[in-house]
């Protein structure tokens, strides 16, 4: 009888012995998310953000929460995190830093270039006409014509803090969200189409190269704003909400033509005419902030209009403790 090659015999079972446990075949394991690296290695020792050097997000919106994440450090005490100022300078976080913001804003300008826009060629003339083109997405009207309490408290629940410059309205805003018990919605909850907005602020903020883009970004939000605020005063009002939370947006509404106004007349004209070969660039960041918007309201539509709204029982304040959920309609995201 021919014997079997040697390689191919089967090895004889040792008395008393176990056979070894067969492999199991498991799935594909997900890769940790770079947002959740960030925090461990600002958490750990130095060589944890060394090992960051080159790393990539799963995702656009993992990268979209670790830019975010990078950019809050300056803010913050030095006793948040273990490496101090020198941490925020660590190579790795620069060099993930402008991989990041590169990809942010090449996203963006994508977006931005999709709209094929056709503008006049004074600089002025073609942020008022980006501000014209959607002036009050369908959003505001509808929350000034139909929305119920609870539907307005999301939206603003979603919206966040003030746009415009640093500190802008931000005690009548913290009044606003006392007066609604409002809750800020976490970044982890939101998808991505909510993230780029503040992405784009912290970005432009954080980078004194795009001081011109900065202040086109601005300008679109101050000739914007009194128009929307308008709307949020009058779903606040027909909803029957709190006097104190109507101040921030009524003050927007009252003063915004105004200071629409003071911030091209006094801001962005006498730039352009000082520096007329930055008027590209004030325009390019209104349209930058053109397309955040609009995909910002693209995000807020699909999370508010994700489930029916039960109806208030009749003579039950709307706005009183425990009245409406505390997180009505949205359909966030589960955290990581």
């Amino acid at each position: 009888m021919p014997r079997t090659p040697l390689d191919r015999r089967r090895p004889a079972a040792t008395p008393g012995r176990r056979s070894a446990t067969p492999l199991r075949l498991v799935g594909p394991v997900a890769p940790p998310r770079l947002a959740d690296r960030l925090d461990a290695a600002l958490a750990g020792r130095r060589s944890d953000l060394e090992a960051l050097h080159g790393a990539a997000p799963v995702d656009t919106r993992d990268a979209a929460l670790t830019l975010l994440a990078i950019h809050d450090l300056p803010a913050e005490p030095v006793a948040d995190h273990g490496h101090g100022p020198a941490g925020r300078r660590h190579p790795a976080l620069v060099d993930l830093t402008w991989r990041l913001e590169g990809e942010f804003l090449e996203r963006v300008q994508e977006a931005d270039e999709a709209r094929r826009w056709v503008l006049p060629d004074d600089p002025s003339v073609a942020i008022r006409a980006v501000a014209a083109a959607g002036r009050v997405p369908a959003m505001y009207r509808w929350l000034a014509a139909v929305a119920e309490p609870e539907d307005v408290r999301a939206f603003l629940e979603l919206e966040g803090g003030p746009e415009g410059a640093p500190g802008d309205g931000a005690e009548l805003h913290a009044a606003m969200e006392g007066a609604l018990r409002l809750r800020r919605t976490e970044r982890t909850e939101l998808p991505t189409a909510c993230l780029d907005r503040p992405l784009l602020r912290s970005t432009l903020a954080t980078n004194p190269w795009f001081h011109p883009e900065t202040l086109g970004a601005l300008g679109l939000i101050e000739l914007r704003a009194g128009a929307r605020a308008r709307r949020v005063v009058t779903a606040l009002r027909r909803t029957g909400a709190p006097p104190a939370a109507l101040d921030f947006h009524a003050a927007r509404a009252r003063t915004g033509r105004q200071r629409a106004r003071g911030w091209m007349d006094q801001v962005v004209c006498p730039l352009v005419d000082e520096r007329p070969e930055l008027g590209w660039r004030i325009v390019r960041g209104a349209r930058w902030q053109w397309a955040v918007d609009a995909r910002f309201h693209e995000g807020a539509r699909g999370l508010l209009y994700a489930a029916p709204v039960p109806t208030d029982p009749a003579g039950v304040d709307p706005w009183a403790d425990g009245a409406a959920p505390a997180r009505p309609r949205l359909r966030l995201l589960s955290p990581g």
